[in-house]
């Protein structure tokens, strides 16, 4: 009885044993099903495959919302429309659930014309997720990470946003970048900065200058007799005005020339001093070419009047001013400069010709500068009315 009895304790530990073995194993297979998503994003038109782990049965899929995601039995999800739907996957009493985002993205241009050179950017709305961008032909337009257009040459390219495997495409038309409108004032600007920087490129060349300058003073009757006590017969050339002329031919050989011990540059001759020619449109008051009969041609520019102040050292320059001559005037022309004088240089038109050969050179520059040179000092007003003339000739 007590061997019976042992063998049935031993056959009911052993069971108990093998119960208490098998329960962990059986929650531990319970716990390990899931389903293999519980969020997704998917955009219109996009599919994603929803699967449940850890079972060999098949679930029953549904759609919280069949207008927006649908489900099929293998557990296809696809987007249908704008919104969130809940996907559901239940195996016998359980229920697995997955939230599904449907987006709709749009792109903000679709179809797009521009001008090459320009930069544009482009968005995929109706999402916050990554977006992809490409392009057809980078030759004609780059895009960056960010949607951002960039246009090389004229031509026909497509700008692609991919998001969840969905191509979202613009069609863009590169037309040429038109040229310049160019005036007749800057064309002629930009003729003569040409002609006078190309001229100071000649290694040697010879400078024929001839100057000339005819100023008549403007004094009332009344300063005139105040003069006359002040200044007694020093007076004469003061009412006589001014009538100077000076003539000089010069070889100058890369760029320079000696006069008696020092050197004297090309720069001293042809304006504007030290730096390139930048005459500019806005500056000129009218501007024509004419051909001549040795084939070459003559520009004629006019400048626009403008006034210059002198500050104690030196009359303000403006930029059409030093693109002709320099007008700047220091102490040493004037030794006044312990003196509170109102000085003004008033251009009344200065026009400038040049005439270029066949060759496409310039033979001849003639400067003409209508000017008015007033200065006020206390009661004394002066002014001096006249034109500086300079003409020169160019040798090879």
């Amino acid at each position: 009885m007590q061997s019976i009895t042992k063998r049935l304790l031993a056959l009911i530990s052993a069971v108990i044993l093998m119960t208490t073995m098998l329960i962990p194993a059986f929650q531990a297979s319970a716990a390990s099903v899931r389903l293999n998503k519980t969020k997704i994003v998917l955009v219109v038109g996009q599919t994603y495959n929803l699967k449940v782990s850890g079972t060999k049965k098949t679930p029953q899929w549904s759609s919280s919302n069949k207008k927006i995601v649908s489900v099929t039995k293998k557990g296809v999800v696809k987007g249908l429309k704008k919104g969130t739907a809940t996907i559901t996957a239940k195996i016998g009493k359980k229920k697995y659930k997955c939230k599904v985002t449907v987006e709709a993205p749009k792109l903000s241009s679709t179809k797009k014309t521009v001008t090459a050179g320009t930069s544009f950017a482009l968005k995929l709305n109706g999402t916050k997720r990554t977006v992809k961008w490409y392009t057809s032909n980078k030759k004609i337009a780059t895009v960056s990470k960010k949607g951002v257009v960039k246009t090389l040459r004229a031509g026909s390219v497509k700008i692609t946003a991919k998001l969840g495997g969905k191509s979202y495409v613009c069609r863009l038309t590169v037309k040429a970048k038109p040229a310049p409108v160019v005036s007749e004032k800057d064309k002629a600007a930009a003729q003569y900065n040409a002609l006078i920087n190309n001229l100071k490129k000649e290694k040697n060349i010879t400078v024929y200058r001839e100057e000339k300058l005819n100023m008549k003073p403007q004094i009332s009757k009344t300063m005139l007799e105040l003069l006359k006590k002040l200044l007694g017969d020093d007076v004469k050339e003061l009412t006589e005005g001014i009538n100077e002329q000076s003539k000089a031919t010069r070889r100058f050989t890369d760029g320079k020339t000696l006069v008696g011990d020092q050197y004297i540059t090309l720069n001293a001759y042809i304006p504007p001093e030290n730096r390139a020619a930048a005459l500019q449109g806005k500056y000129i008051k009218s501007a024509k070419t004419v051909k001549n009969a040795d084939g070459g041609y003559t520009l004629t520019v006019a400048l626009i009047s403008e006034t210059s102040k002198y500050d104690g050292k030196k009359f303000s320059a403006t930029p059409a001013n030093n693109s002709i001559c320099d007008s700047s005037l220091g102490t040493a022309d004037f030794g006044m400069d312990d003196m509170q004088m109102d000085i003004k240089l008033a251009l009344t038109g200065t026009t400038v010709q040049a005439t270029v050969g066949a060759n496409g050179k310039l033979s001849k520059l003639q400067i003409n500068m209508p000017m008015k040179l007033s200065a006020s000092f206390g009661l004394f007003d002066i002014a001096f009315v006249g034109t500086a003339t300079e003409l020169l000739t160019f040798t090879y």
